[in-house]
């Protein structure tokens, strides 16, 4: 007995260990996956290796988040998971109040499935409408979009927005009675309105269009046609009924922008053909491939490009009779709009990624696009741009006199006379020019200033007007509520380039936890600086039109 014991513990402790190293050498050996099919996003990369220990908290973060992307076998187990929770009657879907948020798939009416997960977005708690922009988050959002379009402007490129709708603002009839709506407003009614009112950014709402043309979808459906609907019933995304009612209006925006270059076109209902795929929310549920059921538009008519070329992560298309060039970022509802978008374009690059400039400015160095289009789902609302790395110089000088709140100027004769605090630098100031003179001693050049009043959930503007004898990098740290230990940290600062000669800079500060520090960083070569003027303002909405 004591043998038999003995084996069987051997053997558990095997299967344990296999259970470990199997997914750690699966990712040793397999290469990265862009994205994941069966969840419809893109999976996370690996990270930068840190290098400044104030990066390593960041990194550990992210690359746990890699790891757990890019196990092993990880789409295996994830189908082996969901087929034995199938198999013990836990199906992974909500049927009352208290699952809302918890369970992945909420079970609707007349066999309609909805995702219910929060950690891939929260489309759920959209439709009822509790995922709002706060009044800094809505204000910061229009500013950062306003600026984006602004810099691309700048360089002859148009940019166009657009939020693919949530199945739960479409299908909503198909919901269950417990989920009910707590307001009016949903934050794509904010981001829609403050917009349309404050700035120039085309934007397209696609819920009207889709709304006024549910019974459309019909016309589209080959058989069962009882069960027709824009939106797969077992997946999260739009079937290409939808998605040929949605370009129409997408290219009339396309066609406003560019008259006479863009024609909007439907498709022949003849290329439709009908399809059965294994849904994201058929999957979660441990189902079969035949589950998720809907038309289809396999191709576009320009390019040889099939389906599966367009499920691909970055790509281009070409099409030579075209005379616009466009670069594209998108998530997992843009794959069946790419065979419209290719025939409307000569030349598109699609990137199934967050946009941002670097990327942008990637694309101009091979060629000029004519228009940015940036795809989103609704469900990944409240939405912001990501901005790191990226500068607005030219749009916050703009608009810098619109914002009238001033709420800290430099006392340059008091900083002379050495009350601020400061290390590696000499400072006097200059009665003839009421200016700071900043001779660094070395390449580490520092000022604090200190007791700034700042309020919490508020946006702030810190124009800087410095004549520099180099080239050099200006970077400016700030403190953040409950944080204030760990200042300064490069994680909570913003750089600036510096040119040799005058310089006047604007550094947006938008954390919306501010405490009273900053740390200014002149330059970061020895040498002479000579700071003109430091001035922060509260930034509040005001039209960006002009």
């Amino acid at each position: 007995m004591g043998k038999k014991n003995k084996w069987f513990s051997l053997v558990i402790i095997a299967i344990f260990m296999l259970a470990i190293f199997i997914p750690f050498t699966g990712a040793i050996f397999q290469e990265d996956k862009g994205l994941s099919y069966n969840e419809k996003r893109k999976l996370q990369e690996l990270p930068s290796f840190p290098e400044k220990m104030s990066e390593v908290s960041a990194f550990i973060e992210d690359f746990e988040k890699y790891y757990n992307d890019q196990f092993g076998y990880r789409e295996y187990f994830l189908g082996r998971y969901a087929a034995v929770k199938k198999l013990l009657g836990d199906h992974d879907i909500s049927n009352s109040t208290a699952n809302i948020g918890t369970k992945n798939v909420i079970k609707g009416r007349d066999n309609w499935f909805f995702l219910n997960r929060i950690w891939d977005g929260d489309p759920v708690g959209d439709y009822r409408n509790i995922n709002l922009y706060g009044e800094a988050d809505l204000l910061r959002s229009t500013l950062l979009l306003s600026a984006r379009n602004d810099w691309l402007k700048n360089k002859g490129i148009e940019y166009l927005l657009f939020f693919a709708p949530n199945k739960h603002t479409i299908y909503s009839e198909f919901l269950p009675d417990y989920i009910k709506k707590v307001g009016d407003i949903s934050a794509l009614d904010q981001l829609n309105d403050a917009l349309r009112r404050y700035t120039n950014v085309h934007f397209v709402d696609l819920r009207e269009v889709l709304l006024q043309n549910k019974k459309e979808a019909s016309k589209y459906w080959k058989d069962r046609k009882d069960e027709a609907a824009l939106y797969y019933k077992k997946d999260s995304h739009w079937n290409s009924a939808g998605v040929d009612i949605a370009q129409y209006a997408i290219a009339e925006k396309l066609e406003e922008i560019f008259p006479g270059k863009i024609t909007p076109s439907r498709r022949a209902l003849s290329d439709f053909v009908m399809r059965a795929f294994a849904g994201d929310i058929t999957l979660i549920m441990g189902g079969k491939e035949e589950e998720a059921y809907g038309p289809s538009l396999m191709g576009g008519t320009c390019t040889a490009e099939s389906f599966l070329d367009y499920l691909q992560r970055n790509h281009v298309t070409l099409c030579p009779e075209n005379t616009l060039d466009a670069v594209i970022f998108n998530d997992s509802f843009f794959p069946p709009l790419k065979p419209y978008f290719t025939d409307y374009f000569r030349r598109v690059a699609y990137y199934w990624e967050v946009m941002t400039l670097a990327r942008v400015k990637q694309e101009i160095n091979i060629k000029k696009p004519d228009i940015v289009i940036e795809e989103r789902a609704e469900r990944f609302l409240p939405f912001s741009p990501q901005t790191k790395g990226e500068n607005y110089s030219s749009f916050w000088g703009t608009h810098w006199q619109k914002w009238k709140k001033v709420i800290y100027t430099l006392n340059m004769k008091e900083a002379g006379e050495g009350v601020y605090r400061s290390a590696n630098v000499d400072l006097s100031h200059l009665s003839t020019t009421n200016s700071l003179l900043i001779e660094a001693k070395n390449n580490d050049p520092m000022i604090h200033l200190n007791n700034i009043d700042f309020k919490q959930g508020k946006l702030y503007i810190v124009k800087v007007h410095i004549t520099s004898n180099q080239k050099s990098l200006l970077q400016l740290y700030y403190s953040s509520v409950g944080k204030e230990a760990e200042f300064p940290a490069e994680s909570h600062s913003v750089a600036v380039p510096v040119a040799k000669g005058e310089n006047t800079i604007w550094i947006p500060l938008f954390s919306m936890d501010l405490s009273g520090d900053l740390r200014f960083d002149p330059g970061q070569i020895k040498g002479r600086y000579d700071l003109h003027k430091l001035e922060i303002k509260e930034i509040d909405q005001v039209n960006l039109k002009d």
